[in-house]
């Protein structure tokens, strides 16, 4: 990141997760329908826009997806040492925690 770079880490992270699931779905920018226009959809990925939770889910319904993949594919990015098995079973374990 350069110095005057006001991107969040996470909103970068997010950007990167939605560009990566938007590609192994095969789709463009453009072909976010009416969930998102091509300028906001390249706004997000570049970590210059937060999407709300709404557009979230939103973006994760056109790619066919649990808007929960998409926010965990996020922090997975942001802690390389997590895999997918232990961030699951860290999830797993707090909301077991929540509900009982």
């Amino acid at each position: 990141m350069a110095k005057n770079d006001n991107r969040d880490k996470t909103d970068i992270a997010f950007g990167q997760a939605l560009k990566q699931c938007r590609k192994y779905r095969g789709k463009t920018q453009e072909g976010f329908g009416d969930a998102s226009s091509r300028t906001y959809i390249s706004q997000i990925e570049r970590g210059v826009s937060a999407p709300t939770l709404k557009k979230i889910e939103m973006l994760a319904r056109e790619l066919e997806l649990e808007p929960t993949s998409l926010v965990a594919l996020c922090y997975l990015k942001m802690n390389p040492a997590m895999n997918v098995k232990r961030l699951l079973k860290k999830v797993e374990k707090q909301l077991n925690e929540i509900i009982c």
